[in-house]
């Protein structure tokens, strides 16, 4: 059994006196527990305070989306201020939203890159740290029970917490079904979604943005960073159904078939200027096939937060 079973234990035992610093999270709040599922798999992208789904159908959030994971019965997101949140979207308030209802706010402060949602959309999983940064808590939400697991395994700090918890940097590194990865105290770990048991893990057996969810196919770029092929488990590289012409970047996964970029025409740079064209572009396997996506409009579009802080992209029309 992993030694650190114990954090487990004494987060059970603190967790109706408010010590833990995981926030005012109301235990009968109706996102804590899903009655009509959204689908959270395929190419999902947000727009303003739109969220666009896979089917077709979208969700009006009720307030502009900076980053969000799809989980539940909506989605849960950081609203955009208008500011330049980068990677510095620290301790911000975690909204729920559901399709034409005003957000709810979760009770949960986190750090932009302390959360993620199970690919099956049944589990959220955050890392919170309390007022004066001395302690940190795993949080895993079961979305169909209701229940919550919380567990400090791997976040026992010794005499300094505060230098220690900022040496760590923690944060969430990725997430399947089953486990939660992150860098804790003791290393990279992975904490058990349904018990909140934790043990050090293999930083190597994480995907990469560039690697499928289920680690079976790899983009593969050429040096200007456009994508050349992708290859398949058995090492054979998949030819593209590119458009001509233009420069194609494959930097994401949608799911397990779909990988995720831009394609870009005009010019011959690796930037963007004012005349170049930008558009979406998604390439299947294994049959290499990819589709410009015209029916995104222009602007900027937000990709979820799959164990990491979500991709960016900027669509727009070139001007002479």
């Amino acid at each position: 059994m992993w030694r650190a079973i114990s954090g487990v234990v004494l987060l059970a035992l603190l967790a109706g006196c408010g010590s833990d610093g995981t926030g005012d999270v109301d235990d009968s709040a109706a996102w804590r527990t899903s009655s009509d599922p959204v689908d959270p798999t395929g190419l999902i992208w947000a727009s303003g305070q739109t969220v666009h789904l896979a089917d077709g159908t979208t969700l009006d959030v009720g307030a502009d989306v900076a980053r969000f994971a799809v989980a539940g019965d909506g989605i849960f997101f950081f609203e955009d201020d208008g500011g330049d949140q980068g990677n510095d979207l620290r301790r911000a308030p975690l909204l729920y939203g559901a399709d034409g209802a005003a957000p709810v706010d979760t009770g949960l402060e986190v750090d932009g890159d302390m959360v993620a949602a199970s690919p099956d959309g049944t589990h959220l999983a955050t890392i919170v740290m309390n007022d004066d940064d001395t302690r940190a808590t795993v949080m895993v939400f079961d979305l169909t029970s209701g229940d919550v697991v919380r567990s400090t395994d791997g976040l026992e700090p010794g005499s300094d917490p505060a230098f220690e918890f900022a040496e760590a940097e923690l944060s969430v590194l990725g997430i399947d079904d089953e486990l939660l990865y992150g860098r804790s105290l003791e290393g990279d770990f992975a904490w058990d979604l349904v018990t909140g048991e934790g043990r050090e893990s293999d930083p190597m057996s994480l995907p990469t943005d560039t690697t499928s969810p289920d680690g079976a196919w790899t983009i593969q770029d050429r040096r200007d960073g456009t994508v050349r092929a992708i290859e398949s488990p058995s090492g054979e590289q998949v030819p593209l159904q590119l458009p001509a012409d233009q420069r194609s970047y494959l930097t994401a996964w949608a799911d397990d078939s779909t990988a995720v970029g831009v394609s870009v025409e005009g010019g011959s740079e690796e930037g963007l200027d004012p005349g170049d064209t930008v558009r979406l572009l998604t390439c299947r396997v294994p049959e290499g096939e990819c589709e410009v996506r015209t029916d995104v409009p222009d602007g900027t579009v937000v990709l979820p937060m799959r164990g990491d802080t979500g991709q960016r992209f900027t669509i727009q029309t070139g001007t002479p």
